[in-house]
């Protein structure tokens, strides 16, 4: 498979799985082959989460103030595409 191919399994797959987030700003961030799997980087913004959370802890709706990004890792096989994993980026 080539590099478009494993973004678009990757990014449909975080879609999927935290689409009830109300993800925005969905893109890919890193590429990587190694061997016979793939390494895609997706980062976006959870606006949905980030309210609630900006409510819980300040009292108030500061959602559009919080803005961080969550990142995931998807590893997906290079023969077929299937994901192997996603797993949450650190950022150090």
């Amino acid at each position: 498979m080539d590099a478009p191919a494993a973004v678009e399994i990757a990014k449909n797959s975080v879609l999927k799985l935290f689409g009830e987030d109300g993800l925005a700003n969905v893109r890919l961030e890193e590429i990587e082959r190694q061997g016979e799997v793939w390494h895609v980087t997706i980062g976006f913004n959870r606006p949905l989460v980030e309210a609630v959370l900006a409510e819980a802890v300040l009292g108030r709706d500061a959602g559009a103030t919080l803005a961080p990004r969550s990142y995931r890792v998807v590893t997906l096989r290079d023969s077929d595409g299937e994901i192997q994993s996603i797993k949450m980026k650190g950022l150090f």
